[in-house]
Order: C-alpha cells, then sequence, then structure tokens
C-alpha cells in the first residue's frame, strides 16, 4: 500500500491479487460506517511500475 497526497488530492495505491476481493473486504470493513466520497480505479500492474516510480527498492524485481 503507498499513500500520496498532492494538489488537493489523497491517493492511495493498493496491492492486491484480485481487485473484486481486495473491494469485497474493503467494502465490509466500512460497513455501517456514512458514505465516503472515494473513486476506485483498477488495473493490473505486471511489471510493478506505479510503486516502482515511488522509489521503492527492487519493485520491479
Amino acid at each position: 500500500m503507498a499513500s500520496i497526497t498532492g494538489n488537493a488530492v489523497k491517493e492511495w495505491r493498493f496491492y492486491a491479487i484480485d481487485a473484486e476481493t481486495f473491494m469485497s473486504v474493503f467494502n465490509a470493513a466500512l460497513s455501517g460506517h456514512p458514505r465516503y466520497p472515494l473513486e476506485f480505479r483498477a488495473y493490473a500492474d505486471l511489471p510493478w511500475a506505479a510503486l516502482a516510480e515511488l522509489g521503492v527498492p527492487d519493485a520491479d524485481s
């Protein structure tokens, strides 16, 4: 998980094996909370490029 803040935006990058399972667990964790203004996007990042751009050592190995 990575947290990026800038330009009045907070971005969380979660790395999960399966996006559908992740969303199910995430929504269950927020059960009973008010609705938050969140936007989700899921995409395959097989070379871990999004993590490597944050300067994480060995992210691409």
